[in-house]
């Protein structure tokens, strides 16, 4: 089994994500590392600072996608790694 951890819930891995829920990978496990559950789509804000859009409407639940990847979602801040033991470690101390 392979693991791939993805820092934050940028474009690419929104991307990295959708194309996990279209195509499965059964040996990767993947865990997203996050500070909030949702994050804002960067191309539909200027539609909500000029009130086309909610703001509900501009942000990518990220905890949910997570779920329909079979991914992770891991609530925190990357802190650093630890490529000896291989793990990474958040700024919780988890």
């Amino acid at each position: 089994m392979l693991h791939l951890i993805l820092a934050g819930g940028g474009h690419a891995h929104v991307i990295m994500l959708e194309h996990l829920i279209k195509h499965p990978c059964p040996n990767l496990q993947v865990g997203l590392i996050s500070p909030t559950k949702k994050q804002a789509y960067s191309g539909m804000l200027p539609g909500w600072v000029n009130n086309t859009y909610a703001l509900e409407a501009c942000q990518i639940d990220l905890q949910q996608l997570c779920i329909r990847a079979g991914a992770m979602f891991i609530s925190g801040k990357l802190a650093g790694l630890d490529t000896k033991q291989q793990e990474v470690i958040l700024d919780d101390q988890r």
